[in-house]
């Protein structure tokens, strides 16, 4: 399924990764304010799943110098978002329902999320004007670790007019 989001994003991804990925970033800081102001980096956004970075910066520490675990959700609630967005028709809107994590380990640096739509969920989405559904996510540490780990549930309902 394509809309408008997705062919905007197909058509960055064509520049070379590093570039388009710097281009990707800084557009979602504009769009989500933050987006920029923790530092989420794009690392890679296909039509199926969306990969992003957050550096352990000050500005996201707890006090015991790790990623925040607020944070932490929310970077996972913005790669699942993006997942999303990208895959809904243009005439719906997603909209997140629930959030259920745990954080079984302690982090340690930056945090890459992970989130992605199976090919029975694409194909559900695409075959209705409206729906509900999980959507997992991944986060990895920098240390090759998952600490925290969990699920959203996205719903999609056509727009108001």
């Amino acid at each position: 399924m394509e809309n408008r989001a997705s062919r905007l994003i197909h058509a960055i991804n064509k520049l070379p990764e590093s570039f388009s990925n710097a281009i990707l970033s800084i557009g979602f800081g504009f769009v989500a304010k933050i987006f920029g102001t923790t530092g989420i980096r794009v690392r890679s956004i296909k039509q199926d799943q969306v990969e992003l970075y957050l550096p352990n910066r000050k500005k996201v520490r707890n006090h015991f110098g790790t990623v925040a675990a607020g944070v932490a959700i929310l970077h996972a609630e913005t790669a699942s978002g993006i997942v999303m967005g990208m895959n809904v028709p243009d005439n719906c809107l997603p909209v997140l329902k629930s959030v259920q994590f745990n954080f079984p380990k302690r982090m340690h640096g930056g945090l890459t999320a992970t989130s992605w739509l199976t090919d029975k969920q694409l194909e559900q989405i695409k075959n209705s004007d409206k729906g509900e559904m999980i959507v997992q996510t991944r986060i990895i540490d920098d240390s090759g670790r998952e600490p925290v780990n969990g699920s959203f549930t996205w719903a999609w309902i056509p727009k108001s007019r």
